[in-house]
Order: C-alpha cells, then sequence, then structure tokens
C-alpha cells in the first residue's frame, strides 16, 4: 500500500479530469456533454467487460446525459428533463437507503430517508439558456439550475450522506477516488459563483468519473490504496462517527426545506 504523499498526484490528477469534463458537459451540453458522457461511456459499454451493476449504472446515467443534450436541442420540453433528472435522484438515494438497511447501516439508511423527505425542493428548477446560436436554433450554452434557496444546505446533506453510503459499499480506495467525484460538483458551484448548478454538475460528475473509473478500474484501485485512508475509513463507520453525522445529515435536510 502507498503512503497519502504516493497516493495524492493520482488523486489530483483525477480530480482535474472529472472537473475539466464536467464543466464542458454542463455548460456545453452539445459539444461537451455528447462526445464526452454519452459517446464515451456508450463505447466503454460495447468495448469493456464489466459487472451488471456498472452496466446498468452506465446506462442509466448517459439516459441523464442523453436528455440533456436533447433540451439543448429544444426536442425536449425543459420542464420533462427537470423532472426526470429529480426521480432519477430520488431512484438513487432510495436504492442506496434500501442497500444500507439491508446491509444493516441503520444509521445512515435513516439520514437516506430524511434525504428523500426533503428531494421535492429539487423541482424548484428551471432551465436556463444563456446563449442561442444561429444555426438550427441550437442552445450552445445552457443548463439546468436548481433555484431553491435551500439548495447548498441540501448539497452538503447529500455530499455528506452519498460519501458514508460509498464508505460502507465500496473499497477504500474507490471511497477516495469518490471524494474526487463529489469534490468536483461543489468545485464547479464555487468557481461559477453558482449553487443552482450543483444537482447538474453533480450528476454529470458521476458520469464522468464512472467513465474514468470502469476504463482505469484496476489502476484507480493500485494508486489509491494507502493504509492511513484506510484506517480512517474503518473508524469512520464507528458509531461515534456515525450517529453525530446522521445528525447533521437530518438537521441540514430540515434547514434545507426551511429556508426554500
Amino acid at each position: 500500500m502507498k503512503t497519502y504523499g504516493k497516493v495524492l498526484p493520482f488523486f489530483l490528477l483525477s480530480l482535474a479530469a472529472i472537473v475539466a469534463a464536467t464543466a464542458l458537459s454542463v455548460y456545453f451540453p452539445i459539444w461537451g456533454n455528447i462526445p464526452l458522457n454519452i459517446i464515451l461511456p456508450i463505447y466503454l459499454l460495447i468495448t469493456t467487460k464489466m459487472v451488471s451493476f456498472e452496466k446498468i449504472k452506465l446506462s442509466t446515467l448517459i439516459i441523464g446525459r442523453a436528455l440533456t443534450a436533447l433540451t439543448a436541442f429544444t426536442l425536449l420540453p425543459p420542464r420533462a428533463l427537470i423532472i426526470t433528472l429529480a426521480i432519477l435522484m430520488y431512484i438513487n438515494i432510495s436504492e442506496a437507503t434500501v442497500s444500507d438497511f439491508k446491509k444493516k447501516r441503520y444509521w445512515n439508511g435513516i439520514a437516506g430517508l430524511a434525504m428523500l423527505a426533503s428531494t421535492h425542493l429539487l423541482f424548484n428548477s428551471q432551465w436556463t439558456s444563456v446563449l442561442t446560436g444561429d444555426n438550427m436554433g441550437l442552445v450552445h450554452i445552457g443548463y439546468y439550475m436548481i433555484q431553491a434557496k435551500g439548495i447548498l444546505l441540501w448539497a452538503v446533506a447529500y455530499t455528506l450522506w452519498n460519501w458514508n453510503f460509498v464508505t460502507g459499499e465500496f473499497s477504500p480506495s474507490v471511497s477516495l477516488y469518490h471524494l474526487a467525484i463529489l469534490a468536483t460538483p461543489a468545485l464547479i458551484s464555487a468557481a461559477f459563483l453558482n449553487p443552482g448548478i450543483w444537482v447538474l454538475a453533480r450528476a454529470t460528475s458521476l458520469t464522468s468519473g464512472g467513465v474514468f473509473q470502469i476504463a482505469c478500474k484496476e489502476r484507480v484501485e493500485k494508486e489509491l490504496q494507502s493504509p492511513g485512508f484506510t484506517a480512517f475509513v474503518s473508524y469512520f463507520q464507528k458509531s461515534v462517527v456515525q450517529i453525530p453525522l446522521m445528525i447533521a445529515v437530518i438537521i441540514l435536510s430540515v434547514l434545507s426545506i426551511v429556508v426554500s
């Protein structure tokens, strides 16, 4: 296993790649999104050996990115995209919550229920067209933006809950890798001073990160192995951490509704 110093370069490289691919896909739903998050994942589905879970997950993510592209092409009403992506988020949280309860990770399961109870704020959103091209009336730059005031609190709650789920479901190496995936929407939101973009950036970073992870599966596991981080994840799963974390997620979820 490697020390943090040896793991850090690969982690930062992964983060940079995910941030770049996500930002291009979010703000360029046609010219960035289609090649990076539709064509490339489809190519991987055809050419790469995957377990059933990976195939299903990647296929679901491709659907979300394809719907975004159709909206940019004005072939899908923006409201239909908003409703679909919110429903996909409900499904994503529900699947993880059920898995937590099945595996007796009750504290994070309860936190997942709080996330489900507050996810309706995602419906308070719109598709923003920033620049429309002259050719065929295509939207060259546009994005799905949450308008609810509580989205920042909800995003923090989701990040804490989701990474907790990942640490209990996957290896420490994958958990570390998912820190890059979860950090990406926060970094993009902060860089563009736009917390409303977080949900679209989250869905997109999961696709971009998933593509890189599947394409470099063995390398991700190898390069991100660290005894220190493995020990941290082991401690992170103890009740002394899980209970306060559950309380924090519940409080943030409730506040996200109150302020919206």
